[in-house]
């Protein structure tokens, strides 16, 4: 892996645009992207010949057993798994004109932060670990597990990323933050997660 680029700080406080649990977003130019995650992984990708690239969080591994994953309501739901919500942000990516052989991958979060929620965690790690892997999709950096959420800030035009460790009350409020967003009915998560800028 190779080193990721350092942040410009002055950039990273003008242009925050927060990425949810369950949604996904695109950016260009100077945007900046932010996830803050707990048992949760986002993934970031770029291409960084054009500078297009984003944010993918999710909040549970892959689904099993599921025939057509883009059909009826549970297209809502495949932005919540792993390697669907990532195949659906590469893809919005190469709409947009990104080489999938080009994209550069980081991966953060996974974090051991409830008993309740470490199956989660470590199930999502394996699977992002295994489609990167299967799609041979290149891994610039990886930060998983620990026992604390996790603030990603992450500028797709440069692939800088920065991330900062939360102190365990704000893992605690970010944890339920997650938690609750799982129990949001999963088209309104679906309806708020694709924005492009």
């Amino acid at each position: 892996m190779k080193p990721a680029a350092p942040c410009d700080d002055d950039k990273i406080v003008r242009h925050l645009l927060e990425v949810p649990p369950g949604g996904h977003r695109l950016a260009d130019a100077d945007h900046v992207l932010v996830a803050r995650v707990g048992a949760a992984l986002c993934v970031c990708a770029r291409d960084p010949t054009s500078g297009i690239g984003g944010i993918s969080h999710f909040l549970l591994p892959a689904e099993k057993g599921t025939r057509d994953a883009w059909s009826g309501t549970v297209a809502a739901r495949a932005m919540r798994l792993g390697n669907l919500a990532v195949e659906h942000l590469l893809t919005d990516m190469h709409k947009r004109g990104c080489a999938r052989d080009r994209i550069e991958v980081m991966v953060f979060g996974g974090a051991l932060l409830h008993d309740a929620m470490h199956s989660v965690a470590r199930e999502g790690a394996d699977v992002i670990r295994r489609y990167l892997a299967i799609e041979d999709l290149q891994m610039v950096r990886e930060e998983l597990g620990g026992e604390y959420a996790r603030q990603v800030v992450y500028v797709p035009a440069t692939g800088c990323s920065r991330v900062t460790v939360a102190r365990m009350s704000h893992s605690r409020e970010i944890l339920a933050w997650e938690l609750e967003s799982l129990r949001r009915p999963a088209e309104e998560a679906f309806a708020d997660s694709v924005e492009l800028f």
